[in-house]
């Protein structure tokens, strides 16, 4: 009876090993996909500028509705969209430079570690 349980355990052991090697492989696939989007062709610099400007117009911010305390993250939910995406924001310390307490400490905090040396608006 152990020996049979064993047996199980380790056949659904090999079966988590596959079905992770296909979710890489569904997730590799949908990147590649992804990056067939016009969007892709655009040059990583053209994209710098469409985040630096939209980090102007669409601030993190921190609201009541309802006398519940609300956060919208605003131009920081570009680096939700894609991997590239989320790696150019991060790459870019000026999009980090204006720094406010609205979201609280710790995400003042992550502000200030992302925008490294570049100069900084509290």
């Amino acid at each position: 009876m152990c020996r049979n349980a064993h047996n199980i355990e380790n056949a659904r052991a090999v079966f988590d090993q596959e079905m992770a090697s296909v979710n890489t492989v569904l997730r590799l696939m949908r990147a590649r996909r992804n990056e067939l989007a016009p969007v892709f062709a655009l040059p990583t610099e053209i994209m710098a500028e469409i985040f630096a400007l939209l980090a102007t117009v669409d601030v993190p911010r921190c609201y009541r509705h309802l006398h519940v305390r609300q956060y919208r993250l605003g131009w920081v939910n570009v680096t939700h969209v894609c991997r590239r995406w989320r790696a150019l924001a991060l790459d870019l310390p000026r999009l980090w430079t204006s720094i406010s307490f609205a979201l609280g400490r710790k995400w003042a905090e992550v502000f200030l570690a992302r925008s490294r040396t570049a100069p900084v608006f509290i």
